[in-house]
């Protein structure tokens, strides 16, 4: 027997040792640590809900939740996204990640769709959400570049953000994402606000390309490693050819190293990545960008994408690592589910 019940700050030190028991994935498996703070990943967002499954005196099972106002084809939709499901691998096989599931759905008020990104290779969920009426709707790219020293582009103008740049940047990135679902169009004040929240985000780490006095592209590097760390606890057959390559390449041997096998390494996201139709200074943004997460330490640079995105193809020459996700999803209405064409994928949400 078991019960839920919404988690409290006391419940930090166990959720910590189930993240741990629950790493994620099949050909690449990793091992996520949130210490100190479990917590810390659902802060990033405005509002959220966290349940835990206990039985036997412990906790057995998480969900957590975050409500949120999105386009999805071309209409406001209220929606529930249903995140961080982990179930301890002695209790599994007796429906307390279902009753997770529907636990969030009955209690996340008058929503029109609930929804969960997947990892492709993780067969249980997959097959977990399917079994409760969820269908695969879109999929997504997460591009992981390996990071390096690089010889310098040409020069470009480029800079950090200051406050006086947020109207114009925010211009920018709601006219590129108009279209995108799952995209909330973004205030210069909610821009600011976030930058500054998000732990170790900030407006230092926020670099645009101008051409004049007219900025042309952003694209912010976000440190995700003050809300978790991973390490690999299996790799797959391309990251092991990788590594057994760069280890006869000469020229990369003293400036890039992938990490081994249960060895912790760091990630960055790009986030509020917006352009102009001008490829040229956009080439250079992301050139930048890679120089500049290899100098904090990181090991990848990550892009999530939407998979017909165009700047994949500016990003495919950089030998990035592919993995590609799902995003299932359940109408909670008398509506039929509205299928995204072209999505939007916020970093916080991986």
């Amino acid at each position: 027997m078991f019960f839920i019940r919404p988690a409290t700050d006391e419940d930090n030190k166990e959720l910590l040792e189930l993240e741990k028991l629950c790493p994620q994935g099949t050909g690449l498996v990793l091992q996520f640590d949130r210490s100190p703070d479990f917590f810390c990943r659902s802060r990033t967002y405005d509002s959220y809900n966290i349940y835990i499954a206990q039985g036997e005196g412990k906790t057995i099972g998480t969900i957590a939740s975050t409500v949120r106002n999105f386009n999805l084809n071309g209409k406001r939709t209220i929606g529930v996204y249903i995140y961080d499901l982990r179930v301890h691998p002695d209790h599994r096989g007796r429906g307390i990640g279902s009753e997770l599931i529907q636990h969030v759905i009955d209690r996340s008020g008058e929503v029109q769709v609930a929804y969960a990104i997947i990892a492709e290779d993780n067969y249980s969920s997959l097959a977990l959400f399917k079994k409760m009426g969820f269908q695969k709707t879109h999929d997504f790219v997460l591009l992981n570049i390996p990071l390096y020293r690089r010889q310098r582009s040409e020069p470009h103008e480029m800079r950090t953000i200051t406050n006086h740049d947020a109207p114009q940047v925010v211009k920018l990135i709601n006219e590129h994402y108009r279209n995108h679902d799952f995209f909330s169009p973004l205030t210069a004040t909610a821009f600011l606000n976030k930058a500054k929240k998000l732990l170790g985000y900030g407006l230092d780490k926020i670099h645009v390309a101008t051409v004049g006095s007219r900025i042309t592209g952003c694209l912010g590097l976000w440190d995700c490693s003050g809300v978790f760390r991973a390490r690999a606890l299996r790799v797959s057959t391309k990251l092991k050819m990788l590594s057994y390559l760069l280890s006869f390449i000469n020229v990369f041997e003293s400036t890039m190293r992938l990490p081994s096998v249960g060895e912790p390494f760091r990630v960055m996201y790009a986030r509020d990545f917006a352009f102009t139709e001008d490829i040229s200074s956009t080439e250079a943004l992301v050139e930048q960008s890679l120089q500049l997460a290899h100098g904090y330490g990181c090991n990848f640079l990550s892009f999530p994408l939407d998979s017909q995105d165009p700047v994949i193809a500016v990003l495919t020459k950089y030998k990035p690592i592919r993995t590609t996700y799902h995003i299932h999803a359940k109408s909670l209405t008398s509506e039929p589910l509205a299928k995204p064409t072209t999505i939007y994928v916020d970093p916080a949400d991986l």
